[in-house]
């Protein structure tokens, strides 16, 4: 006769086993990467990966941190230009493959904390209707309980999520679900510090809303803060936040500041498409010069 205790033990013995696997597997592979990249002698990005600035003038400042999640050695460098920080450049060379593995990896052996009442303030900032649609950008999958609030309140929320596993009727997985649907209001919570392309992914959003519509960026990283993470690929520092805004098409219409939480409201520049470069180019013109 089957022990389902004795079952359940040696299942829980597996899963630990797979988790350490994971753990070693991680650490081995930044480990590695780190000792290639002291060898070549560090790695110094040509580019400013926001505005696009060249690193062939005033240096880019180093900032070090060491990762808390089995990412080794954080080496990121802030933008004299445009003030953001963005790296490390380990992270940013990953095709979006290695990425999702990345996160699918960490997703094994982490646990996400409960964003939930932080997700639920922010939506609110949206000003929502009751007859409205709204999308919770990158909502993190099964754990997080906000969409199910909301939904159970009566807001027709939905959620978007490539990398964990889904486990909602209202959780979309791919691009291609988000752009059949337009919105009355997106935000994203603990996201825009995880994107490759802040302006390009800002940009496609901003496609998505209705005219009138806003677009939320909420995160601690609009300061240079939780830098302990690999998975932390730009922290928007100084004059940054209006850089994304403008190349995305987009103006900072206010903030909402406490503590840690910081959340930028973004609604669509009423200017025409060719007038909205025309700002983005002034605001890169008004920044300090970096010639040497």
């Amino acid at each position: 006769m089957v022990d389902p205790q004795a079952v359940t033990q040696r299942l829980d013995r597996v899963e630990e086993a797979l988790r350490g696997s994971i753990r070693y597997a991680m650490k081995a592979h930044w480990g590695t990467i780190d000792l290639l990249e002291a060898a070549m002698g560090g790695t110094v990005p040509l580019h400013c990966a926001l505005c696009g600035q060249p690193g062939d003038g005033a240096p880019f400042e180093p900032l070090v941190s060491a990762c808390q999640f089995l990412g080794g050695r954080l080496l990121r460098h802030k933008c004299p230009n445009c003030e953001v920080v963005f790296g490390p450049q380990k992270m940013l060379r990953l095709d979006q493959e290695m990425v999702d593995l990345e996160y699918r990896n960490l997703y094994q052996i982490y646990s996400e904390g409960d964003s939930a009442e932080s997700t639920i303030r922010t939506f609110h900032l949206l000003r929502p209707r009751r007859d409205g649609t709204y999308l919770d950008f990158g909502c993190g999958g099964a754990w997080s309980a906000a969409i199910t609030k909301l939904r159970s309140e009566g807001w027709n929320i939905w959620g978007f999520e490539p990398s964990a596993p889904i486990a909602s009727d209202h959780v979309f997985g791919t691009w291609e679900e988000i752009e059949q649907r337009n919105f009355d209001g997106i935000l994203s919570h603990n996201v825009l510090e995880h994107l490759f392309d802040p302006i390009g992914t800002t940009k496609r959003l901003a496609a998505r809303l209705k005219p009138g519509g806003r677009l939320i960026h909420a995160t601690p990283c609009f300061e240079y803060r939780y830098d302990f993470s690999h998975l932390h690929v730009f922290f928007f520092t100084g004059r940054s936040p209006e850089v994304l805004a403008a190349n995305a098409g987009m103006r900072i219409q206010g903030w909402e500041r406490q503590d840690e939480y910081i959340a930028c409201i973004l609604e669509k520049n009423s200017l025409p498409s060719a007038s909205t470069g025309l700002v983005a180019q002034s605001l890169a013109a008004s920044l300090p010069s970096i010639s040497p």
